[in-house]
């Protein structure tokens, strides 16, 4: 058994396991800053009291920024079989993913903009590469991805849910 099974009557298809990358990139922005609490800690006693009472420092709870919920252990479990399944392909196609699954979710949309990603691309590795090409690594990617999975359901291989299988 493989999770959720994303495998349908058809099969493991391009657009279930793009969603559930899509749904893994989401649960990672929504694990918490680890660094960014370690910097909030300057002492045990505040250098300055606040009197939030009084209301002159705006940081009462309607000021403070939303938090988004933390992960269940279903969504972590979720989240850590779909990025084992990355590691299936070469480091740079790896990029590649993420790149368009950063694209994809900053856009809101389920069709990235390949310009936009060659010009990530671009600014990261510093190779010259078209959009048209980038696209057709990362259907290559994940088609690749796809047969990983149907031939471990063949095999009936319960280790595909591993991060490190």
């Amino acid at each position: 058994m493989i999770g959720d099974r994303i495998a349908a009557e058809g099969g493991v298809t391009f657009e279930g396991v793009e969603a559930r990358l899509l749904e893994a990139w989401s649960f990672l922005r929504r694990l918490p800053d680890r660094e960014a609490g370690w910097m909030k800690v300057k002492a045990l006693w505040p250098a300055l009291r606040r009197h939030t009472m009084f209301g002159d420092y705006g940081d009462m709870e309607a000021d403070a920024p939303r938090r988004l919920p933390g992960l269940t252990v279903e969504e972590v479990a979720r989240m850590e079989a779909a990025l084992g399944w990355i590691e299936r392909v070469a480091p740079r196609e790896r990029k590649l993913i993420g790149m368009v699954l950063r694209q994809m979710d900053r856009e809101r949309t389920a069709c990235p903009a390949w310009g936009d990603v060659a010009g990530d691309w671009r600014r990261d590795t510093g190779d010259e590469v078209q959009p048209d090409t980038l696209r057709m690594r990362y259907g290559r990617a994940l088609r690749a991805i796809c047969g990983h999975i149907e031939r471990a359901e063949r095999r009936g291989n319960a280790r595909l849910e591993c991060v490190n299988p």
